[in-house]
């Protein structure tokens, strides 16, 4: 919605780029104006010889006496190129861009990418009794991901047919129990639950963690540890239908 929230529902606005050129940017949508660097340059024609800075250079003697001297003038020459190199490079203001065709692709490839039918394209998006999102590989439906979450522990994946899956990446369980809520709830208590203990602790056997009880939403558990530890570094990964949002 950088540019637009269109109708707040189902639109959202496409950057207007007529009279503009593309430009990365991390602060994307900030309309930038032409513009050019400045010209600047100096002479100093009273001495001799002459001092001559930025633009201006020393074009030679014009043929013609200089006021009050007996000498030939000098010939005075403006190049903007020699204060700035951006000069001269282009016949047009140009910024440094690069060049892309901007094409719109919806559902299956574009046929001509230079002419969108949008009345069609807006027709398409509405007809739900097509199902152009679903995909089918020799009849078989193509599944997809849907949504996903990781916050760097917690983490899940949701799939176009409803499976959810699911897990942690790193707890302690304490040896007392405790209550594990699940980042996005199942459809029901028929779902696959491991655990496991993510490093060995004092000895290589003798550790884990016992599951008690589960809902839909979140399940009970606590660790155990024959070298008397009060808490056991472990993981978990859950499996199922999720709940219908």
């Amino acid at each position: 919605t950088t540019f637009g929230e269109g109708d707040g529902e189902t639109t959202f606005n496409l950057p207007d780029l007529i009279n503009r050129f593309a430009q990365g940017s991390t602060t994307p949508g900030k309309k930038v104006e032409a513009g050019l660097p400045n010209i600047t340059g100096s002479h100093n024609g009273l001495e001799y010889p002459s001092i001559w800075e930025g633009a201006f250079y020393d074009g030679g003697f014009s043929g013609t006496k200089a006021p009050n001297a007996d000498a030939n003038g000098k010939k005075v020459i403006f190049d903007a190129s020699r204060s700035n190199p951006t000069y001269g490079a282009s016949d047009t203001v140009q910024p440094p861009a690069l060049t892309l065709l901007p094409c719109i692709k919806a559902f299956d490839a574009a046929t001509n990418p230079g002419l969108i039918d949008m009345t069609k394209l807006a027709n398409d998006v509405a007809d739900l009794s097509a199902n152009k999102l679903d995909k089918t590989i020799d009849g078989t439906a193509v599944k997809y991901v849907t949504e996903t979450y990781n916050d760097g522990t917690n983490w899940y994946r949701k799939w176009s047919d409803g499976w959810l899956e699911q897990g942690c990446s790193g707890i302690s369980i304490s040896q007392s129990q405790m209550t594990i809520t699940l980042p996005a709830p199942f459809e029901s208590t028929a779902y696959t639950l491991v655990t496991e203990v993510s490093q060995m602790g004092a000895t290589s056997y003798g550790e884990g963690v016992s599951v008690q009880t589960r809902t839909a939403s979140s399940f009970t558990c606590h660790g155990y540890h024959s070298s008397g530890l009060k808490t056991v570094p472990a993981m978990w990964y859950a499996c199922g239908k999720g709940a219908q949002s």
